[in-house]
């Protein structure tokens, strides 16, 4: 934390003065001053120091961990603590720090910035700046009361966080003395953020040298009183003759608390508040909000605890049949997918070699299939038909599934990688088939489906070639109930897809990057149809038509965008629907 913390005092002869400031140097900037004592005696005479740190910072009373210190060295600033002039007019009451001990360091190893306590700041431009704010906290720029933080100061001469408060004083004028606490630094934001924080130390600290104060007032009190016990109004002359003989009589911050390492605690105390205060805010990278993927991912994590369905978690009902679906019949179909898993794992797993391949992205499935047979494939994937993978190997079918479950969200994506009996759609829509099931004749019937069919090559020894392209031989034909369709007949989203996946220029993590993009614009335009058809009340299929004109999507995409609005997630379907009934 780039600031400076000082103790000022109202002098009754001398007016506003420092009377002790902390200071970080960093070690990069090498900007310590060249009079500070690094020598090996003084640091070996101090080690005691590292026993003494979390007392002291527990008398004064801060409720946090103290900091990773090296010793605190008597350090020699002489020349440093005064201004021009200065030294000549100080008395007893605006000295901190005696001639024998000039100032305080604290090494701080991990940031490697070395924290020094001294009467004045080092640089004349700082002195100037830190003399005006004590000018101000003690005269105009105090608070309700003249007791308590306020926030002032520019660009040009920094902002200021000032602690105004009183120490009770047998030997001053009205009995007590005007002190404040300031923090100097150039970043407005950053020090109004640490408001809250550094109001709550300094607090503590002005409280512990406040009681100190009092137990020294009121002894003296006792055995010297200001005025007689039985005297409740205003003073009589020849007492307040007795109060200013005694004001004459000035005398050190340490003689008011009768504390002799007084100056030591406060430094220790203001390196843990810059210390502590610089660890509090980080800056981090902003990422934007969450995708409805991740929201997704969430609750499944929600849903699903040791294999079993938590039933009830959602229970919405649509009018849209797509939508809906039993808990008892997710949790069949689940169950199925992780008994599945367990016999593969054992089976297909164990039978499986090195030298079967598989499909690493969407590019390779892609390139072995072929754009028309590929374009058919992605047309079936987007508008939520089933897909139904038969090959010989687990590993082959899983990595064709796990290709194809990219074009869609995850909410929309319901797998089941191997099953020996066919599965309805509407349990799930990517299926891993056993090549030995055949399909029942109402799905052969249909044009709701796509089946993936690859056969492997009969075995060879030519290394060269296998090497070259891992598919080669095998043999991938997609079956269909669909005809053939065109290219102007398919979703606009399919189009933008596939020339991301064909662009042989991109690496496929930027396509990854890219097709992610892709998705989370199209279920915007899908959470506003969910907000106009759904959570919006009844519309007409003509507000519809003009729904989807104006986010530029035709009726070829209206399919698609039904399909993925099961792909929401609960949380914002939910806010939606309640939103919509407040309104």
């Amino acid at each position: 934390m780039n600031a400076i913390l000082a103790l000022c005092h109202f002098c009754e002869q001398h007016g506003p003065r420092v009377l002790f400031c902390t200071q970080p140097f960093h070690e990069r900037n090498n900007i310590i001053p060249a009079t500070i004592s690094n020598d090996t005696e003084s640091i070996a005479a101090n080690d005691s120091i590292n026993s003494e740190l979390s007392e002291v910072i527990s008398k004064s009373r801060l409720k946090s961990p103290t900091p990773k210190f090296t010793s605190t060295e008597s350090v020699d600033t002489a020349g440093h603590n005064d201004g021009p002039s200065m030294a000549k007019d100080r008395c007893e009451g605006c000295r901190s720090l005696q001639s024998s001990v000039p100032g305080y360091v604290s090494n701080d190893l991990e940031a490697k910035v070395k924290y020094v306590s001294s009467q004045q700041p080092h640089h004349d431009q700082l002195y100037s700046t830190v003399r005006q704010a004590c000018i101000r906290s003690l005269s105009s720029e105090v608070c309700l009361g003249r007791e308590g933080p306020i926030f002032f100061g520019d660009s040009d001469t920094r902002y200021v966080l000032s602690y105004t408060f009183y120490l009770q004083d047998t030997k001053s004028r009205g009995g007590r003395r005007l002190y404040s606490i300031i923090v100097v630094m150039m970043d407005k934001i950053y020090l109004l953020n640490s408001w809250p924080f550094l109001v709550k130390h300094l607090q503590n600290i002005v409280k512990d040298l406040q009681a100190k104060a009092k137990c020294v007032y009121e002894e003296e009190d006792k055995t010297q009183p200001i005025r007689p016990p039985n005297v409740r109004s205003c003073p009589v002359p020849t007492q307040r003759r007795l109060q200013r003989s005694r004001s004459s009589a000035v005398r050190s911050m340490v003689d008011m608390t009768g504390d002799e390492t007084l100056f030591k605690s406060l430094h220790l105390s203001f390196t843990w508040v810059l210390k502590a205060c610089s660890n509090r805010l980080t800056e981090k990278l902003l990422e934007g909000p969450p995708t409805e993927d991740s929201i997704v991912d969430l609750e499944k994590q929600e849903e699903v605890v040791d294999d079993f369905v938590l039933v009830g978690t959602e229970k919405i009902a649509d009018q849209d049949n797509q939508e809906t679906s039993s808990v008892a019949d997710s949790a069949i179909a689940i169950g199925a997918a992780m008994n599945s898993f367990s016999l593969t794992d054992d089976t297909y797993c164990s039978s499986s070699n090195d030298q079967i391949p598989v499909f690493h992205n969407l590019r390779e499935l892609y390139q072995t299939m072929g754009y028309h047979s590929f374009h058919q494939l992605a047309h079936h994937v987007l508008v939520g038909n089933q897909i139904i993978v038969q090959t010989d190997s687990y590993m082959i079918t899983k990595s064709i599934i796990d290709c194809l479950q990219v074009l869609l969200p995850k909410g929309c994506c319901r797998i089941i990688y191997y099953s020996e009996t066919y599965e309805e759609s509407w349990k799930c829509n990517f299926l891993g088939l056993s090549k030995f099931c055949s399909l029942p004749k109402h799905v052969l019937d249909s044009e709701h489906y796509a089946l993936v069919n690859v056969d492997s090559p009969v075995p060879t020894n030519n290394v060269l070639e296998l090497s070259l392209n891992p598919f080669q031989g095998y043999k991938v034909q997609l079956f269909t109930g669909q005809p053939p369709m065109d290219k102007a007949s398919a979703p606009k989203i399919l189009e933008k897809m596939e020339k991301a996946v064909a662009n042989q220029k991109l690496n496929w993590l930027v396509v990854e990057q890219c097709l992610i993009c892709i998705k989370e614009e199209w279920m915007n335009k899908v959470k506003v149809l969910f907000t106009f058809t759904k959570a919006g009340g009844n519309r007409s299929e003509e507000d519809t038509k003009k729904l989807l004109q104006v986010f530029g999507a035709s009726g070829e995409d209206k399919k698609a965008l039904k399909f993925w609005m099961t792909g929401l997630s609960s949380q914002y379907k939910n806010h939606m629907r309640q939103t919509s009934k407040q309104i």
